[in-house]
């Protein structure tokens, strides 16, 4: 049986200190440090970019138990820790990534496990390699072609399948198969030369996870066992195998003693009996670390000679002056390991001098590979038996929100949390859930776009700071009925003037020679006076010109560049809804441009609808100076990559047939969520040929849209 090998590791978190730290206050008494590395095995030959790698690493799961179950849970490169702290005992991490689903030609999965102990005083390193947990199933139709017309196969497992035409031949089918189960079923049908029907079905068995399975078909006029009359069949099984492909995380912050990097350091005046250390780590060594205060907090309240300083770059005497007033710092570098740790301490007695208040201290680290992370350190100096905490925007939605306390003092009672509208009186209180000296509560049925207060309370205490948040807005997309045209110059405009643009067509190009793609309709409408249509067609005059893709998208066109377009997508959006909706009419033809472009661009036309959520990430067009959050240049014929490092959210409809209504039907396309990081931008794009960017499509095709909505919980 012959065997390939093809191999790829990511490595989606790098221990951050090997180096041993002496501060005696770093661990607690009875603690030990755990040093994670996750490394997951995917295959080489799946075409892989830094960011698709990158985007797993960000979705890695990694759990840590101890005996009597689940103590942390962590996702991606930017939460987990650089050390863990935990007390003497034994442990089990967890780790998975990608989706788990019954059958997929793009989701992977990864898990994995390992065992470790944690002793008092000393650091263990522990690895979790995660190996891919489904098995894969590749078809070669081989010259099955000259046998039968309309064929395909069918391959299933107990909860999903998949189908495999000539359009996907030898693409990979991911298959999670249900704890127990061995076997894989196909089925093959087609039309014989004859007309009449054929069909034959098998079953792979003794499937494994981490195998490929690849069915291989032949014509042969010789009646076999297995195929039938005119059908041989074969299964080859292939092991999967790995290298490396290591990917570094930014440096990170933590706090000593096994504080919540996250939650406000919080003490009674004059109350700090030990040091505050900030320790910054890294996978590498680090170019500069950057410390401020706000509202004078060094310079008038202890007595810091400036209130912002950078660690490396301060002289002998400067840093001697720091260490008087209470503040110092220490870095070590292993060249040998290629890591680096440095430590700001803050004196108990510096700190002690803060009256009541809340005080934000700033720090930004940047590594020699010019990764930055910024860290704000928040010192709450209170008399009260709870505080309350200021609400991280990423738990505030449309109608809900996450809400934040800490417990300052032993035996208190009656923990709840009280709020209410900014501008109101009536307060609607609810018990705190409490977990440590954390309490917290779900706030649900909120207002959206509404600014609420919100306060910590207790039995018998002076009463907390009041903190506010404001929900989510339920934004929409402007002009999404496509009511407003200017079709005034050769480029229609989908506004009624420049400054309102919001949308834009990627066809300008094609509008210099009189013929525009994307246009106004009245044929198909839901609501209002207009759709859109969009029309696929070869522009040019005899062979002489270029297929254009009807195609709307949020943004702009920016220029062009010879007869290519450079476009900017996405505008400045900041909610999170949970699906699109919209009507829709599609009827497509045979893709007689370019076909075969790239691969599955054969066939029958494919309308293409996909939206984004994407993070603050811009980029920037050299020639006009523009910047946008994604630029396309449709001479290097790129399509969008969903699994970017930037994408927080991804939903996509592909139309593979004309649709079956006698007008416009309603379609949704719900979202996939990747984090619950608060977006910048949001990117629509719709196309009458899925693979336009590559001049790829077929004239006629054709697309009427109307009445985008924005759906929300």
């Amino acid at each position: 049986m012959k065997k390939f090998i093809n191999t790829i590791m990511a490595l989606c978190m790098v221990a951050g200190v090997l180096t041993s730290c002496s501060d005696d206050k770093l661990l607690t008494e009875g603690e030990g440090a755990a040093n994670f590395s996750v490394v997951l095995d995917a295959e080489a030959n799946v075409v892989t970019r830094a960011s698709n790698e990158a985007a797993l690493a960000e979705n890695c799961i990694v759990y840590v138990y101890n005996t009597k179950g689940l103590i942390r849970k962590y996702r991606g490169t930017s939460t987990l820790p650089s050390q863990l702290y935990l007390k003497s005992g034994n442990y089990r991490v967890t780790a998975a990534a990608g989706d788990s689903v019954p059958a997929s030609f793009t989701d992977r999965y990864f898990k994995g496990a390992s065992d470790f102990t944690i002793s008092a005083g000393n650091e263990t390193q522990v690895n979790v390699r995660c190996r891919i947990a489904n098995s894969v199933v590749v078809v070669d139709f081989g010259n099955i072609a000259e046998a039968l017309s309309d064929y395909k196969i069918v391959v299933s497992n107990a909860n999903g399948e998949l189908e495999f035409t000539s359009d996907i031949a030898g693409t990979k089918g991911y298959f999670m198969l249900d704890d127990g189960e061995t076997t894989l079923n196909w089925k093959i049908t087609g039309t014989q030369l004859n007309g009449s029907t054929y069909e034959k079905a098998g079953i792979i068995e003794n499937v494994k996870p981490t195998h490929q399975y690849t069915i291989t078909m032949n014509y042969s006029n010789t009646p076999t066992e297995y195929g039938g009359a005119f059908i041989t069949i074969d299964v080859a099984e292939e092991e999967i195998v790995t290298k490396e492909v290591v990917i570094t995380a930014a440096p990170k912050f933590m706090l000593n003693g096994g504080r919540d990097v996250n939650a406000p350091v919080v003490s009674q005046p004059e109350a700090f009996t030990s040091n505050v250390a900030v320790y910054c780590t890294s996978a590498c060594a680090l170019k500069s670390v950057n410390v401020a205060g706000d509202n004078n907090v060094f310079t008038s309240l202890l007595g810091l000679p400036d209130d912002e300083f950078e660690i490396f770059s301060m002289t002998d005497n400067y840093r001697t002056s720091l260490e008087s007033a209470g503040l110092s710092y220490t870095y070590n570098y292993n060249a040998d390991d290629d890591n680096a740790i440095a430590k700001i301490t803050f004196q108990d007695e510096m700190l002690n001098k803060l009256p009541d208040g809340d005080y934000y201290i700033h720090f930004t680290a940047t590594d020699v590979k010019n990764k930055v992370r910024n860290y704000t350190m928040h010192l709450q100096i209170t008399d009260a038996s709870v505080s309350t905490v200021v609400i991280n925007e990423d738990d505030v939605y449309t109608s809900r929100a996450t809400i934040y306390g800490t417990v300052l003092k032993s035996n208190v009672t009656g923990l709840q949390f009280r709020y209410r509208v900014q501008g109101t009186t009536d307060w609607t209180t609810v018990d705190a859930t409490v977990s440590g000296s954390t309490m917290s509560a779900n706030l649900t049925g909120l207002i959206a776009g509404t600014t609420y207060e919100y306060q910590a309370i207790c039995e018998g205490s002076t009463l907390a700071d009041i903190k506010t948040f404001t929900t989510e807005e339920k934004a929409q997309l402007k002009n999404a009925s496509f009511e407003e045209w200017n079709t005034s110059s050769k480029a229609y405009l989908i506004c009624t003037s420049a400054e309102d643009m919001f949308w834009d067509s990627g066809n300008h190009g094609s509008s210099s020679m009189s013929k525009n793609v994307t246009v106004p309709s009245t044929t198909y409408v839901n609501n209002g006076t207009y759709s859109i249509d969009l029309k696929s067609q070869f522009v040019g005059i005899g062979s002489i010109g270029k297929f254009a893709a009807g195609n709307v998208f949020v943004g702009k066109y920016i220029r062009t560049d010879g007869t290519d377009g450079v476009i900017g997508w996405g505008r400045e959006f900041h909610s999170r809804p949970k699906s699109l909706t919209g009507y829709v009419k599609y009827s497509p033809v045979t893709i007689n441009n370019n076909a075969g472009a790239v691969e599955g661009a054969t066939g029958m036309d494919k309308g293409h609808i996909f939206i984004v959520l994407w993070d603050d990430s811009k980029e920037t067009d050299s020639s006009s100076g523009e910047s946008w959050p994604k630029i396309i240049n449709t001479k290097t014929q790129q399509l969008f990559d969903p699994s970017s490092e930037h994408v927080i959210a991804y939903g996509e409809l592909v139309l593979t047939e004309a649709t079956t209504a006698e007008g416009l039907q309603q379609f949704e396309i719900v979202l996939d969520y990747r984090s619950n990081k608060k977006p910048s931008a949001i990117m629509v794009t719709c196309s009458a040929s899925k693979y336009g960017d590559y001049f790829c499509g077929g004239s006629g095709s054709e697309m009427w849209l109307d009445n985008l909505q924005l759906n929300y919980e």
